[in-house]
């Protein structure tokens, strides 16, 4: 619903605004907020990917950003997303 949206954003964004004051704190963060269970309980970290492996809307963020960046906040059709990119291939 609109209303489950709402909240959803309203908790992702204060999210992000906490990890971009806090970037360290990314790993702590993912594991205890991350409706992504794979990734929750490696505390946000993915293997390598490569392009048209995620959305395009996570894609677009994540393959912009530097090293220990956090990216903007991503919203896409399943939520709410927000990548730390910790390197390259």
């Amino acid at each position: 619903t609109t209303k489950q949206r709402d909240d959803l954003l309203f908790k992702a964004k204060n999210l992000h605004k906490l990890l971009v004051e806090n970037p360290e704190r990314f790993s702590e963060l993912a594991k205890k907020h991350s409706d992504d269970a794979k990734t929750a309980q490696n505390g946000g970290v993915t293997e390598y990917f490569a392009r048209n492996t995620y959305s395009p809307e996570m894609e677009a963020q994540a393959f912009k950003l530097r090293d220990n960046e956090i990216s903007e906040l991503i919203s896409t059709k399943d939520g709410f997303e927000i990548v730390k990119l910790i390197g390259r291939k």
